[in-house]
This record gives C-alpha cells, structure tokens and sequence, in this order.
C-alpha cells in the first residue's frame, strides 16, 4: 500500500493461498475498504492494481465497478499492465503530488509504474545533492523525476533520454510543472546504447544517472549493461560518477569493465519502510586512476 497524497495505490503480489474465485476477489474488495477506512481515504481514491488468477499478469483499474462483480480474467472494466504504453491516460487516474519541495504528475491508474516510486526516493534525494555545477545525463528517464531533482540540485545543464515518446512528454510535464523551461534542459529521442554510441567523447557528463529496467525492446540490462558502462566512460568528465539503479533481482553486475570502479550503495537507498531491502539495488559508479 503506497500512499500519494490524498490517494492509495495497492498492487496485489502473488502469494500461495486457499481462496475460491468469488472469495478472493471479495477478501481483495474488504482490503481496499479497510485501506481506504484505516488511512481516511475515499473508495473513489484508491487504486487497486489486481492480479490476473489464469495468468498472474497484472490488472488495471478501469472503472468503479466491484471486484466481486467482474468476470475473472476479464479486461471488460480493466486493461491489462503493460509498463510505458503510449496511450491516453484517464483523468481519473492522474494526480500532482509534492516531494521534498517539488511537484509530480503521477497516474495510479493507466500503467504499471505511477511515475513516482517511493522505494526511488532517497535515489532522487542523492541526486539533487550530487548534482550542484555538474552537467548531467539522465538515461531511461522515463517520468523525469531524477532530471527534477537534478535540476532542483542545481545542475548546470540536464539531458534527458528515452526511447518512448509518452514517457518524454511526461518528463517534460514534470519538468514545466516545476517551472523550468525549455533552455534549461534537453530531452532526447533515443534508447541508451544508441544515444552514448552516436555521442562524441568530446561531450563530458559530471553525473550520469542510470535508473535501468531488466529489459526494453532492444535492452537487456545483463547483456548490455558492460557496453553502456564502457561507453559511458568515453564520455564521462575524469571525476564524473555514474548513478545505476535497478529493480532487477537477478542482475549481476560485470566485473569485467575495465578501468572502473563500482561501490554498492543499496543500504543507503532503500528507505528504512520498505521490509524488502532489495527493491531495488543501487550503484556509484566512476573511473579507475
């Protein structure tokens, strides 16, 4: 249960248990209920993202209509999750909440990811305190939430890259919802190995920050996460620091890259009220000397 605001998003995970179709979907419906009782929050504004029981894929609110009264696999009042789909987001869904001084556009409704993740928000705080003066890449940006803080911080200049156009006019809504206009950031159209091969060595970055997914048409993050580390280094000012981040569990960084070095940081990134301490897992990455 995560809480934006005046709002409550649940994600149901898959555990083993006893119950029937029409039990379990009532035992979903008391849990939103006592959510929304518990925390003072209205049925309207909780959102629920269930579990698909023939499949296991995750299903998306759609609608008002009860859990207890929707066919079971059904997509009818629901549609299925699927991260970074470029498609109108419902209005119903969407909401600006505030962190550490700064404003988000989230949307707990449409997609997988809600544009904020809370495990993520001691990474956005490391951000804006290593980002004062320096000039900073933000790959995979997706809702642009690290190229805010970096702003925020007082970066010198911020790129932002994304392979998806949806996410990158949702970078820019955060962005412009903090009042920075165009000049003081560069968004740009590209997946990441295709931005660092086509950007010439001469182009030095202070901070990259690298918040990476398992896997996007065209990446995997084991296989290519070497190259990009390698590349990067072409680019990267001599006393320049990466920033990787991911969610993956089965990642395992490459020992293989030469002239870098790696510091794990995951205990100091994942926030003391998340019982899983590996979320996600975290890195400072630079240059040998």
């Amino acid at each position: 249960v995560d809480r934006y605001g005046s709002r409550l998003h649940l994600v149901e995970h898959e555990r083993p248990h006893p119950r029937g179709p029409r039990e379990h979907a009532a035992w979903l419906e008391a849990m939103v209920r006592t959510a929304g009782d518990t925390l003072g929050v209205s049925a309207a504004d909780v959102f629920l993202k269930r579990r698909d029981p023939g499949t296991g894929q995750l299903i998306l609110p759609g609608g008002s209509a009860s859990l207890g009264s929707e066919p079971q696999g059904s997509a009818s009042r629901a549609a299925r999750a699927k991260p970074g789909i470029d498609r109108p987001a419902t209005s119903a869904g969407e909401a600006i909440v505030n962190e550490a001084g700064l404003k988000f556009l989230v949307n707990l409704s449409d997609y997988v990811n809600t544009g904020l993740l809370l495990d993520r928000r001691l990474v956005r705080a490391l951000v804006r305190e290593l980002s004062p003066a320096k000039r900073v890449l933000d790959l995979f940006t997706y809702s642009g939430t690290s190229a805010v803080c970096a702003l925020a911080g007082g970066a010198e200049s911020v790129v932002a890259v994304d392979a998806n156009d949806f996410h990158l006019r949702w970078t820019r809504r955060n962005l412009e919802l903090n009042q920075w206009g165009a000049s003081a950031f560069r968004l740009e159209r590209a997946g990441p190995l295709e931005f660092v091969r086509s950007t010439s060595s001469g182009s030095m970055y202070d901070l990259v920050v690298a918040d990476a997914p398992a896997e996007l048409p065209g990446w995997d993050l084991q296989r290519d996460h070497a190259e990009l580390l390698a590349r990067l280094m072409e680019v990267l000012a001599p006393s320049g620091q990466i920033l990787l981040v991911t969610s993956s569990r089965r990642f395992k960084l490459a020992s293989e890259v030469a002239g870098v070095w790696a510091r794990e940081i995951t205990r100091q990134t994942v926030p003391e009220d998340f019982r899983n301490a590996r979320v996600h897992r975290a890195w400072r990455l630079g240059a040998s000397r």
